[in-house]
């Protein structure tokens, strides 16, 4: 009877380390970081308004030559020396969230725009570098169509609030107060959609004017998410401050919207010494500054297309590159194998230090900023591959860590 009982603990203390092990590689297998993406959306066709059509003319004028069109997006169409990017329809939007929740992307962190003016015909002198309301709120449609459709739960989304720009938009002509503002943002917040940190506060990207008296207008926000919520939103400063900085003015977490360095002002520079490396140095940085990050990556940084126009909204190149130079300045687009790689170790980064990356984010720099040289969108010459590239990155670095761990 002894040896029968022995036998039972036995088998029993088998069962309880089977169940044990199985249990672990549970909760290593539903352990995942949340990859999102920038959205800038300026592809709303080319309107003839002087005022509202003025962004979208721009973009599609500026890739409309023949060396550019390899960024157009999957939506746009070429008609011989002109090309048309209408991605303003419910039909596109619904197209951009099955690519997104096909290749792993599970949010996207909107630029916020006014969603109405106060005049949308104002003097030129009203506008400087079409700084004025009537020239931009066209920049919010793709917030309407995502909001609209019936696609979109699947991907989440947040706000990136444009401070001393167009948060508060009441202060470039917007049609809302700053209350009206964020009684609508907070309204976004209560959807199941809205990315929130795993206790509930809804993330805010903050890009530009980050300080005392931007963080003053955000106290609206706070408030009223407070009131409705019970939380506060999750601020993350799109900055290089210090940590010790950050934290100070009320900041939750550090991000970037795009770290590029390029001194000498190349015609072409390396994607690993000029966005990869500097990248990860701002990761570490934060990290051994104790401070808790958003860990940020970009798929490339080639304004070229602006660089030999007249920007509306100012010189991003033209005067200090194409005339001084006489060539642009930007970085090599990555290989399918570097932008692979970078994501591989920005998921990587997220998931060897969980209390730097609280939010177990990784948020890429951009989903469509195309003339800008910087997108993963789905591109009418070249389908997903970039897509796919950051899809392989996201699995491997979950697959090493996983396998570290068993």
């Amino acid at each position: 009877k002894k040896k029968k009982k022995k036998n039972m603990s036995g088998r029993n203390m088998f069962l309880l380390v089977s169940l044990a092990v199985a249990m672990s590689n549970m909760v290593v297998a539903t352990e995942k970081v949340s990859v999102g993406a920038v959205r800038w959306d300026a592809w709303f066709g080319a309107p003839e308004d002087k005022n509202y059509g003025i962004v979208g003319r721009t973009v599609t004028m500026d890739l409309a030559p023949q060396r550019f069109r390899y960024r157009l997006p999957f939506f746009a169409k070429e008609e011989g020396p002109n090309v048309t990017i209408q991605g303003n329809t419910p039909e596109v939007m619904s197209a951009e969230l099955k690519y997104a929740k096909e290749f792993g992307i599970d949010f996207w962190a909107f630029c916020a725009y006014p969603i109405g003016c106060k005049d949308y015909h104002p003097p030129d002198s009203a506008c400087p570098e079409i700084q004025c309301c009537a020239d931009n709120y066209g920049l919010s449609y793709a917030l309407k169509q995502y909001l609209a459709s019936p696609d979109r739960d699947l991907v989440n989304f947040s706000l990136i609030l444009q401070m001393h720009n167009w948060f508060p938009s009441a202060d470039h002509g917007g049609n809302e107060t700053l209350e009206e503002e964020a009684d609508r943002f907070v309204s976004y917040f209560k959807m199941p959609i809205f990315q929130k940190t795993k206790d509930g506060r809804p993330m805010i990207y903050l890009f530009g004017g980050v300080d005392v008296d931007g963080m003053s207008d955000l106290s609206v926000l706070t408030n009223k998410t407070m009131a409705a919520l019970g939380v506060k939103p999750y601020y993350v400063a799109m900055s290089g401050m210090p940590w010790k900085s950050a934290q100070a003015l009320g900041v939750d977490a550090l991000s970037a919207y795009v770290i590029q360095s390029n001194p000498e002002k190349l015609a072409g520079a390396p994607y690993d010494t000029s966005i990869a490396q500097p990248e990860t140095s701002f990761w570490n940085r934060v990290q051994q500054e104790g401070g808790k990050l958003v860990v940020p990556m970009s798929p490339g940084w080639d304004p070229s297309p602006r660089e030999y126009i007249d920007l509306p909204w100012g010189d991003q190149g033209k005067t200090a590159c194409v005339e001084k130079l006489g060539h642009a300045c930007y970085v090599q687009d990555p290989t399918m194998e570097q932008l692979e790689n970078h994501t591989r170790d920005a998921v990587a980064f997220a998931l060897k230090y969980p209390e730097t990356v609280e939010t177990n984010a990784v948020i890429i720099g951009a989903w469509n900023e195309n003339d800008e040289g910087h997108w993963v969108v789905p591109s009418l010459y070249n389908g997903t591959q970039k897509l796919e590239a950051v899809q392989r990155g996201v699995k491997a670095a979950h697959d090493e860590h996983n396998s570290n761990l068993n």
